[in-house]
């Protein structure tokens, strides 16, 4: 059972999303560890879980139970999922992006499913068919000096704004599809340059790390040649994802636990410095 006081998660969370730099030569020792993924205390004891069977990446926090009114909850909501006696589940689709023109219409929004209940725990997750870097959008991200925003932490901010409660700034991270799971970690960086990550050599990945990656250009989005560029040290390409206007996949087996890699983002004809790249990794240490 893995337990934090709430002081220690904070700054676990806090330092947590540094595991990746945009600056060459920044190496914290404490990047390593990444978000402790530790499931809330109603699950701590083994024996309960979230009704929901599709839950998977998660960020929630509880929050004072006199605060919660489903009836401020439920118009948030663009479905209800389910209703319990002393709960509610709905989902809310959080944009990915302020532009309108994205290709596939299911691609324009994130569907967050939003868990709440009367002991005051508010769940924002994915669903397990999603990958990690399925919770980026592609504003606001270039690139984190503080914890990393995500549609996960928009939509605890839009329930905790209804009710009255404070903001998240104190959210925790679990994942329900992987239990044996123990840190997740992530950045992202928009328009051109560098960023860099580290895997810690002892890490286990619970799931292929996984990136999100979006560029527009002034005219036909085939005219486009921006991308990306996945290097080891040295400078040795190890893969590369060019043209595609938007894509979210995983990064296979290109990752060694310990390596310090780059991502080089490149702005190619017809580019306008409209790029996002964001990459995450839910590993185990044990």
């Amino acid at each position: 059972m893995r337990i934090l006081t709430p002081l220690a998660l904070l700054g676990a969370i806090v330092l947590g999303f540094f595991f990746f730099s945009n600056k060459e030569g920044v190496d914290k020792s404490y990047s390593l560890f990444g978000i402790p993924l530790v499931p809330p205390i109603f699950a701590q004891g083994g024996g309960s879980t979230l009704p929901d069977p599709q839950a998977g990446l998660s960020s929630y926090v509880q929050r004072d139970p006199g605060l919660i009114d489903f009836t401020k909850i439920v118009p948030l909501f663009d479905e209800t999922v389910q209703n319990g006696d002393n709960y509610i589940i709905g989902a809310i689709n959080i944009p990915r992006s302020e532009e309108l023109d994205i290709p596939l219409p299911n691609y324009a929004a994130i569907p967050v499913r939003v868990y709440v209940d009367t002991d005051g725990f508010i769940i924002a997750y994915l669903t397990e068919d999603k990958l990690a870097a399925d919770m980026f959008r592609w504003y606001l991200s270039d690139p984190p000096a503080d914890p990393l925003d995500t549609v996960l932490s928009d939509a605890l901010v839009a329930v905790t704004t209804a009710i009255g409660a404070l903001a998240p700034t104190d959210a925790s991270w679990y994942h329900w599809n992987y239990p044996s799971a123990t840190h997740f970690s992530a950045a992202a960086k928009a328009g051109v340059g560098n960023m860099y990550m580290r895997v810690p050599a002892e890490a286990v990945f619970s799931e292929n790390p996984s990136y999100s990656w979006y560029t527009k250009s002034e005219g036909d989005a085939c005219c486009n040649s921006s991308g990306f560029l996945f290097l080891e040290p040295g400078g040795i390409l190890r893969g590369s994802r060019g043209t595609t206007r938007f894509l979210i996949d995983t990064l296979g087996l290109l990752i060694t636990p310990g390596t310090r890699y780059r991502f080089e983002i490149e702005n190619g004809a017809g580019g306008v410095g409209n790029n996002f790249l964001g990459v995450a990794v839910i590993y185990q240490i044990p």
